[in-house]
Order: structure tokens, then sequence, then C-alpha cells
């Protein structure tokens, strides 16, 4: 449990300390305290230790929207709380949770008004409790003993009680069949629930009607309505005839399955039979215009996929073969590997499906070079060896099986729609069918004139511009109306797209939003079809794009705005009860044309003024949300389709990169800072998405520009610089990059300092304060990591897979879960901060910025990390330290609920030295911070655009006074340790980023490259 474990022991010690008290009532719970108590906990001023924490994670549950504020704390509905875990429950002293099963007394049919469950809850021990009362989340047995149910049994006893509430007129067949669909959902989300009764029937409540077609031997179209859950359509059709005297809900009886139709799907089904049979002679007017024949909320066929989309498949794997070799060695030892220990130790590196794909390409880009060895993440196989091929493999298929078992990984914040994907494709689920442009490119939109186009000359209208461009911010301007209009209202083909690459803090969405402004102006004067755009961006930035049209514009270039999160917007155009699209099976050899497709937003003329493809619209969407709803999005004929921080779809075997390819757009814009984050294959695919064809197909790619750096071996920095020159040649005006060293005056010095001599000459400055040496129990912790892993025999996979986690955070504290919150004291702190050499370079940085009275922000990716880290310094120095992570709200609905917004504003409006903790991932991307000019990556994300995206939050536009960016390492006395292999790693992948897009003489060079071409 981390952290919060300690709880278990801490009711007696925190006896004369105030504390948040627990009551319940039928909403939920209500958590209070004293409001003096309380203000000064709010103001970081107390030294109730538990006070402190409770404090804490009531405000994370506020953040995430999950608590509200109240007058003496906080209330948190019983929805919310029986999905909380024990260890909150600890915390607070809350009842123990109820551990028992439910059985149930079932009086009368589902058919009759007399029919009743009645719950009867069972202990673990076998007793009955023939009476009990449901008092908010709480099975209350007596005034003195109540339990706390989970979310299951919660669902299954609220669902009684809320029918038992009905009177006889109320308690209908399809009330009363709704409450068995109810039980056997808690049923199947885990409640011990006896539902014996009901175990032969199959209940079903379609999300939307479906539409069948057959055509008859004379040629007619017969209509019927399905219902899904792969029921035999034969048997609906024998049944048909009981819809058509049901009034306004039914249940619909076909076998041993219960369709429960409510009155809107009712109504669908009897317009499909109302127009039951088409003439042979309008079948072909039906296809055309069905919505003359059908209701609208029926049969959409009025948008449709782009020429890139052919239906919807299931999702595999296409491309292959990453080209950086780490040159790592994890353990530190420099030892050679046996055959045994490569197997084991590529464990923790080959753990999911598409590192596994990666290494296999490898081997093979390997074998057909002639090479006997290749390194992959710093491990020299022998490619020669078959049979130690195959056991790599048949490991890393192993550990992909079983990588969530490992209690170690750090936050998975979902909001950038990538990690969370794989479980999807495990299922099976629907994906968009696209020209891959894989072995052959079958779909391309490039345009041979680009060069043609006179960018200097673009014009754009001002008056309704609040603020005047920077000359940079003209230009790029410039540049994308270039792209823009090129073959748009005249002669020629159509760009089709472009890669904004600016450094960050350049002012890239100003330059997009005056730029579509522009474009949508001209759309308007030349009388053509307006249409939608649609921008999609990480979470945390949905806020600051609608912001930024209020900053930019006198009065909105778009008739509206719409939020498609489910925090703001999207529920209003959901169809009811549709879920996420991917959700769909296909079958494993077919794919899904367009009309068998089930999509679950309101798309097309059907939905009249509630359609989400309204003319002039803007519409802001998450990457996830583009992957959820995949089908319906690429339906829209969008205007300009804009990606803000693109590099979220630089992984051409991710789903979210495959929905962004499907999207139907008469431009689409990528826009990010690190167009190479890993490897050039994000290259690649960023320009498949914006100009497919333009770099060829991925083959072609790979032979082109990857073979050289493969073949490079002792040589490969030339190489990459010689591939990255070559690159920029091609791309051309196809993508702008400028940095802010180079077109922003005025902005102050950033400094970078790091704890590693050697890696300080590659870039930065040592700084000895933030170089420590582990000693003590810190140093025999990790040698004890290491030590397990080379004695452990026979199979390692369990051990090598948590290894690297926890030398991870061995250098940061081997110990972080001596501290007791309720119990701590200052003495037992300090020896905490003393006991890691990390967390010393740490106070020692924190020492210096508090001295000159400034604003540090500490980065760190794990969640203890960050609790850890938020209570100690918060006694150390006296503040209420916040943690900025995935799960405060990036956007809120709720006027009371802290978002990251808010919570970074506070901390830069506060007076003098202040401090605030933050996830790289939730904080790397849209947030402004230039109150606090000192950043310290004590837990360094693994990747390093990641990292350069998180420090700029301090270091843009706007910022006086000079940045620090600090880089803490933890060194042992005798091997290179976690913090330095990694540190060592990053700059490698950065300096082939500087490549592609950061060498300083690459725009003269390719200059003189165009000039001996002209």
């Amino acid at each position: 449990m981390g952290i919060l474990s300690f709880f278990k022991k801490v009711k007696e010690s925190a006896a004369d300390q105030p504390t948040y008290k627990a009551t319940a009532d039928s909403l939920g719970l209500n958590f209070s305290v004293d409001p003096g108590v309380l203000l000064t906990s709010l103001d970081g001023d107390t030294d109730a230790l538990l006070l402190r924490y409770q404090h804490i994670l009531l405000k994370n549950l506020e953040e995430q929207g999950a608590a509200t504020r109240i007058a003496n704390g906080f209330e948190v509905k019983s929805v919310n709380v029986v999905k909380l875990d024990e260890s909150f429950y600890e915390a607070f002293y809350l009842p123990a949770v109820f551990k028992g099963s439910i059985n149930t007394k079932i009086k009368g049919r589902t058919s009759q008004a007399a029919f009743a469950i009645n719950a009867v809850p069972v202990m673990p021990n076998g007793e009955l409790i023939s009476h009990y009362e449901l008092k908010g989340p709480y099975l209350r047995i007596s005034q003195t003993e109540q339990f706390l149910l989970k979310s299951a049994d919660w669902q299954a006893l609220s669902s009684i009680d809320n029918h038992q509430v009905l009177n006889a007129s109320q308690k209908t067949e399809f009330a009363n069949n709704s409450l068995v669909l109810q039980l056997k959902n808690a049923e199947a989300a885990g409640c011990n629930i006896d539902l014996s009764h009901f175990k032969n029937i199959d209940y079903i409540q379609p999300e939307k009607m479906g539409l069948s077609m057959q055509e008859l031997e004379n040629g007619d179209l017969m209509l019927s309505p399905t219902f899904g859950k792969d029921l035999d359509q034969k048997d609906i059709e024998n049944r048909l005839g009981q819809i058509g005297d049901a009034k306004q809900e039914m249940i619909f009886k076909v076998r041993n399955s219960f369709v429960l139709l409510d009155e809107k799907r009712l109504e669908a089904a009897k317009e499909i039979l109302t127009t039951r049979r088409i003439p042979k002679s309008q079948v072909k007017k039906f296809f055309e215009a069905p919505t003359a024949y059908l209701n609208a909320a029926v049969i959409d066929l009025d948008t449709g996929f782009s020429m890139r989309v052919k239906g919807a498949e299931k999702f595999q794997h296409a491309y292959f073969g990453d080209v950086e070799e780490s040159g790592v060695d994890w353990f530190g030892d420099g030892k050679p590997r046996e055959k045994s220990e490569t197997v084991d130790t590529l464990g923790q590196i080959i753990n999911n499906d598409e590192t596994l794909t990666e290494f296999k390409q490898k081997v093979e880009d390997a074998q057909e070079l002639g090479a006997q060895t290749v390194a992959f993440e710093g491990i020299t196989v022998d490619v020669t060896d078959k049979q130690l091929i195959d056991q790599i493999v048949e490991q890393g298929e192993a550990l992909i099986a079983n990588k969530h078992s490992s209690a170690h990984y750090t936050e998975l914040e979902d909001e950038q729609g990538l990690n969370a994907e794989e479980p999807e494709v495990q299922l099976q689920t629907a994906v968009v069918a696209i020209d891959t442009n894989d072995d052959d490119v079958d779909f391309e939109v490039t345009n041979n004139n680009i060069n043609d186009i006179h960018f200097e000359k673009m014009t754009f209208a001002r008056d309704n511009l609040k603020r005047e461009p920077f000359p940079h911010q003209e230009e790029g301007i410039q540049w994308l109306l270039g792209l823009m209009t090129s073959g748009q209202f005249g002669e020629g083909t159509p760009v089709g797209g472009g890669l904004l690459a600016d450094d960050m803090g350049l002012g890239k969405s100003y330059m997009a939003l005056v730029a579509i402004h522009e474009y949508k102006h001209r759309i308007k004067e030349r009388k053509k079809r307006e249409k939608p755009v649609l921008l999609v961006a990480p979470l945390s930035l949905l806020e600051n794009w609608k912001d930024e049209i209020d900053k930019t514009f006198h009065a909105s270039p778009f008739t509206d705005v719409v939020i498609l999160q489910s925090a703001a917007d999207l529920k209003r155009f959901k169809v009811q009860g549709a879920k996420k699209e991917t959700l769909q099976a296909v079958d494993n050899d077919s794919m899904l044309q367009q009309d068998d497709i089930r999509y679950s937003l309101k798309v097309g003329g059907e939905y009249g003024a509630d359609r989400l493809d309204q003319p002039n619209r803007l519409v802001l969407a998450t990457y996830q949300t583009i992957r959820d709803y995949q089908f319906s999005l690429s339906r829209i004929d969008w205007a300009v389709v804009a990606f803000d921080e693109a590099q979220n779809i630089k992984n051409p075997n991710s789903i979210v990169t495959r929905a962004a390819k499907a999207l139907k757009g008469d431009f689409k814009l990528l826009a990010t800072g690190t167009p190479v984050e890993n490897s050039l294959k994000d290259f690649w695919c960023l320009f498949d998405t914006a100009v497919p064809g333009l770099l060829g197909s991925w083959r072609e790619f790979r032979e082109i520009y990857i073979a050289p750096i493969l073949d490079a071996k002792d040589d490969s920095a030339a190489v990459q610089q010689e591939v990255g020159l070559q690159l920029r040649q091609t791309v051309g005006r196809y993508m702008l990059r400028r940095t802010k060293e180079e077109k922003l005056t005025g902005l102050p010095a950033k400094h970078l300092w790091i704890g590693d001599e050697a890696l300080a000459e590659g870039g930065g400055r040592f700084h000895k304060g933030l170089v420590g040496c582990m000693q003590s129990h810190q140093k025999t912790a990790y040698d004890q990591v290491l030590q397990n892993v080379h004695d452990q025999e026979g199979d390692k996979r369990a051990l090598i897979l948590s290894s690297l986690p926890k030398l991870r955070q061995i250098c940061i504290h081997h110990d972080i879960d001596s501290i007791q919150p309720a119990s701590a004291t200052s003495k037992i702190i300090a020896d905490s901060i003393n006991a890691s050499c990390k967390i010393q370079s740490l106070i020692t940085i924190l020492d210096e910025v508090k001295q000159k009275a400034e604003k540090v922000i500490i980065f760190a990716t794990t969640k203890d990390i960050q609790r850890y880290l938020s209570f100690i310094l918060g006694v150390r120095y006296n503040l209420a330290i916040d943690i900025v992570n995935g799960e405060t709200k990036a956007i809120s609905n709720t006027a009371n609920v802290s978002t990251r917004k808010s919570i970074l504003a506070e901390f830069e409006a506060r007076e003098g030295f202040n401090a605030v903790i933050m996830s790289p991932i939730a904080a790397g991307v849209g947030l402004t911070v230039i109150g606090a000019n000192n950043v310290i990556h004590l837990e360094r994300h693994w990747n390093p655009a990641k990292e350069a995206q998180a420090t700029d939050r301090v270091y843009r536009i706007g910022q006086k006074k000079e940045v620090n960016v600090y880089l803490p390492i933890a060194t042992h006395p005798s091997i290179r340790t976690f913090d330095q292999q990694l540190a060592k790693l990053l700059q490698k992948k950065t300096n082939l980023s500087e490549a592609v897009i950061a060498q300083p003489d690459l725009q003269k060079d390719i200059a003189k490259i165009m000039e001996g071409t002209s």
C-alpha cells in the first residue's frame, strides 16, 4: 500500500491530535474538522501530522472531482467512497470492509407487480443478517456495528433498496427485469450474490438500435431491427410481433434472452418495422438517401470516410525496427553475460508487444547485414544463436502476459492516450482500417510544387486580433497560410498538411489560431462550404486552448467551442447508452464496412441542431477521445485538423495514431517541439500523418535513412548528422523549425546543472551539491538488488521484472515507508533525509532556492515518491506542498474543484519561497509556470523530450529570471548506478533528436544544397 499502510498502528499515537471525522448520511460520507483547525491545515501551518496527511488525501479526491468542499471539510458521495482502496479507509479509521456474501429471497415473477427481491447479507462465518440498514456506503447492522461496502456490493444493495420504494404501478415488468440486470452487473463486477434463480436468462440492454437488411428473391429489401449480443436474426424475425402492441417500454423475449427496450429504442424498432420493405425500384434511392425512408435516429449515411479509410478491422502491428542502441548496462558491473543471464536481463526491457516486435526486427536487420551480434538496450546478443533468440522471444512473451502483476510500475496517465491501448488490442477490438504505407505507398497527398509557394507574400487580417504577432510568429502564420491555401482555391493539388516543429514557448497555438482564422475567412469570402475545425491536444491543454481564443481575438472566429471530454461536453454529443467505439469486436480475417460499424457520437444531418459536426464549430478533443470515438470522428469532413503536442501520434503501432491518420481534413497541422523523441521512426510517422508519401513507405524509409545508422557502428554520430541533413532537405518547406534562443530577445539564460562530471562535459555544468554517494543502508539495499539478480537460480523473470524500478527508487530513497505521518517527529524526518544521498542533494538545492526567496518545481514520476516528498518537505519548510499528477483534474465543470491550472496559480501567487511537486507527464504540456525559475528533476522520465517539455513550463515568454535546471545523481563507490546509466541514455536520445531538428548550422547547409540544385 505504500506510505498509507502505516496508518494501521497510529490510532493510539494520534489520540491527542485533531483529525477529520467521517459521518455517514443517505448521500455518502462527510469528512469534517473544526473550521479553525481546517484553516491552519489549508495553510500548511499545523503540527497535527495525521490531519495534514488526511487533508492531502481529501484534496487529491477533490482535484479528481470525487469530493466536494463543504463548510468544515469535504463531502464524498457513496458511489465514490466505495471505489477507494482500503489504505484510504485506514487513514480515517473507517469501518472494516464487508467481506461476506449476499443471499436473496425472491418473491413472485418479474411480470407481476408483487415481484420483490430481498437481500440477506451473510457474514464470512455464515451468520445471516436478517435486519440491516443501508446508510450511505455503510451496511449498518446495529447502532454499534457497521461495515463499509465495496463498489459491487453497494451497487447490488442500493439497487434493491431503490426498487423496494417503488409503488405497485411502478413495478412493471421492465422495472423488475431492470433490477435483475443491475444485480447481474453487480455480480459480474465481483459481488458474491445468489442469483441462481436467473442463471439461465441472458439480459441484454442494447446501446443502439441496429439495422439488418436482407435482399429478397424479387430484389426488394427487407429491414429488421437487431439487438446485438449475437442473437440469431431468424429468432428475432419470429418474435417481431411483440413490438407492435408495446407502449412506452417492453421486454423483447428471444429464447433465453430478455432484451430491455426503453422508450427511445422501442420507438426506433417501430420505425424500422414501419418502413419494413423497400421495393426493388427504390433500393438505389434508399442507399442514396436513407433519411427519406427512415427517421434520422435509426441510420446515418450522411457522412463518410476519407479515401485512406477502408472500414474497420482487428488491430495488428505493422511497422518495425527502431535504430538506437542505448549502450547502457543497467546492472552497472560491466561484466559479460552468460547466455541464461542475457535472456533474463532482457526480460526487464522486453515487457510489451511493441518492444518485443522491435527486438525481433532488430535481430532480422542485423542478420540481413551479415552481423554476428546486435546490441539491444545495452545488452549484446549473438544473433547467430537461434536457440538464444528463441529463448529471449519466449521470455518476452511470458513477461508480457504477466506485465501488470508487478506493483512497482510508475503511474500510467491515460491523458496522452498511449499506454492504455494494449488491453483493447488483446480484446480484438475494431480499429480504423487504413492504407498503412508500410511496404508501399498506397496513399499520398504530396505536392511537388510546394517550392513555388510565396510564403512571404501571404497576408492576413489583423483587425480582429487583440495582440500583434512577434516577427517570428508572423513568419509562422505566413508559412501556415501558404500551406493551407495552396491548391484549395485554384489550380494545383492541395498540400495536405505540415509540421510546425518550433521550440516550446514560441507561441505555436497563437500562430495556428490566427492562420485558421484567416483560412476560414477566405473560405467564407469565396462562398465555399464552411466546415468544422478539430483541434486535438492532451487533456491538460484543453483549457489553455479555450483561453487562447479569448486572448487572441476580439470576437471568436468560431460559432462555438465544444470540449469533447467527459468532464465537459462529451455527454451532450454521445448517443444515449453508447460506449467507446473501439469496444466493438471484429472477426480476425474480415473487415467491417462503413454501414456495419457502430457509431457512438451524434454525427450527420439526422441529428439536426444536436449534431457534433456543425459548420464553423471548433471541437477540442483529447488523443484518447479520437482513439475511443475514431469511427464517428473520421466520418466528419473537417476544414482543418490540428494536433497539438503531436508527438503523441509518433508511434505507428498505436491505435491513437491509426485514428489520427484516418481523420478527414482539408489540411492537417501537426505541432510539436519534439518531432524526434526516441527514434527516426517518430519522424516518419508524423509525416505519414501530415503529408503521406513525402518520406516514402516505411520500408523505403528504413532502407534510405535507418540502414546507414545501423551499419555505421563506431561512427554512428557522424552518420546521424548526415542523415539528419538529408531528412531536413527532403521535408523542406513542409516543416518549420525555430528555437527560442534564435527568435526571442530578452529571454533570460537557462543553466543546466548535473551531478555527473562525465555527462556535464556533453552539456550542462557540474554542481558538486547534486552528487552524492550512497552509503550505509542505501548502498546495502542497492547492492542487495544487484546480488539477488546475479545469484538467483532457475526462473528469474519475476525478479528481473521488478529490479529496475527498485534500483530507480533506491537511488532516491531506500526506505520511504519508514516515515509514519501520524507519529513522525522532526528528528525522524531529519534521519530519513540524511539516510539518502539524493534527498540530501535535494535539500541542498532547496535551501539555496529558499535563501534566494524563489520558487521551485520538483519533478517525480512515482506517486509514492510524490507523497513522501510532499510530506517531509511540507514539514521541513512549513509549507502545504501540492502534488500535480495524473489524478489532478485538468479541466472541471464544478467551480470548487481544483485543477492543475488553479493549483499552479495559487502556487505562483504565494510570496517568496514555495515548492510544488509535479509529474512530468501531467505537467509536461500546456502549463505555464513562469512564477518559478528553478526545476529539479529528482526522478527522471525515460523520455528526454517529456523532461524537456516539463522544464520549459518555466522557460518561456514572460520569464524574467534566470532559469536553473538541476539533475541530482546518486552514485556508488564502485559501479555506475541506475541514475548515471539513465542520464547517459537520455543524453544519447537527445543527440539523435538534435541531429535531425536542432543542428545549429543545418539551415545554412540546406540553403547551400538548395542553391546547388536550382
